[in-house]
């Protein structure tokens, strides 16, 4: 089960009440949404054992406390998008001691990330690609570590492909809470 609820505004209580309703979701899109804050992560991740994909590039209210809770309640993680997540630091390499399922990882923009962040993640066993663009603090030797699975362009084919349209039962399932409300 998918859900993409990208660039929107979605309420905490709206966004609890999708994953409490959708408790075998699996892939999850909060990409550019306001309001997505360390609470809301943590919860949502502690509600979704099955969560496999996390996308929340450019939610610029989650800071490194987030990581602790995607480390702690995420170990079927297989993708994960924290592009522009501009508050992380080098606490990210928590993920990379912690969740080994790890195949994918867009961890771009992170402006305040250096080597010692990012290089825990060339010891991922099951990782396939990995984007490290836009890191000014990271330098060539990291990057090279990674060999031919490392992307430093963020226009890369590698990259999770969003589904076009949120899964449909998501969408019922908030439609009728609207409706409840009214």
């Amino acid at each position: 089960v998918d859900l993409d609820v990208s660039n929107t505004y979605i309420d905490a209580d709206s966004l609890f009440y999708l994953a409490s309703n959708l408790p075998r979701l699996k892939h999850l899109y909060l990409d550019n949404c306001k309001g997505i804050t360390n609470d809301v992560v943590g919860e949502i991740v502690l509600q979704l054992s099955h969560l496999e994909t996390l996308c929340m590039e450019g939610c610029l209210l989650v800071t490194d406390p987030c990581l602790k809770y995607i480390a702690e309640s995420s170990q079927r993680l297989m993708h994960l998008r924290v592009s522009r997540c501009a508050a992380f630091s080098d606490a990210i390499s928590l993920l990379a001691f912690t969740i080994p399922s790890l195949t994918n990882l867009e961890i771009s923009g992170l402006y305040k990330l250096t080597d010692k962040g990012v290089l825990p993640f060339s010891k991922l066993p099951r990782l396939q690609h990995i984007l490290l663009a836009g890191l000014p603090h990271v330098t060539p030797g990291v990057l090279s570590m990674f060999g031919d699975i490392v992307s430093t362009s963020d226009r890369d084919p590698h990259q999770i492909n969003l589904p076009e349209l949120a899964n449909e039962r998501g969408v019922q399932l908030l439609k009728r809470k609207l409706r409840s409300t009214e």
